[in-house]
């Protein structure tokens, strides 16, 4: 794998699952059955205890910000950016799970998976492929990792 392709990983594990959300939001709403809408709809305006906390969007919002930054580090194969990818998405997969239930189609539940795995892929790229775990450490610090 070269570095172009490697870019390319990265963005596709980014963009995948956006366009996946935007599609369904506003191109084909209708993915989801309206009746299943109606039904979350109903669900979450029933709910007493709300499922989104100021801690919850705080945590998101920091979890967002340093997982922009780990794909910014990755695009620019700087050496920190690996390890920060992994704990910036594992920190977004705990605060997931006091996010609450969502509906979401085929589409977008498809989309999410292979974004996962392909961030998953970008994670794990830098230290199996020769040339990419070259372009993020260099000489001296590649002996490091």
């Amino acid at each position: 794998m070269d570095t172009t392709n490697y870019r390319w990983l990265v963005i596709a594990s980014v963009v995948l699952p956006i366009l996946a959300e935007v599609t369904e939001r506003l191109l084909l709403p209708e993915l989801v059955p309206l009746g299943l809408r109606d039904a979350f709809q109903s669900y979450q305006e029933e709910d007493q205890e709300p499922a989104i906390t100021p801690a919850l969007v705080s945590g998101m919002l920091a979890a967002v910000v340093a997982t922009l930054a780990s794909i910014y580090g990755l695009l620019r194969f700087r050496p920190w950016a690996p390890g920060f990818a992994l704990w910036s998405g594992l920190a977004m997969c705990v605060l997931l799970v006091f996010g609450g239930p969502t509906v979401q189609s085929g589409l977008a539940n498809g989309s999410f998976a292979l974004g996962s795995a392909l961030w998953g892929a970008v994670i794990a790229v830098p230290y199996c492929a020769p040339d990419i775990r070259a372009a993020f450490w260099p000489e001296g610090l590649a002996a490091k990792r």
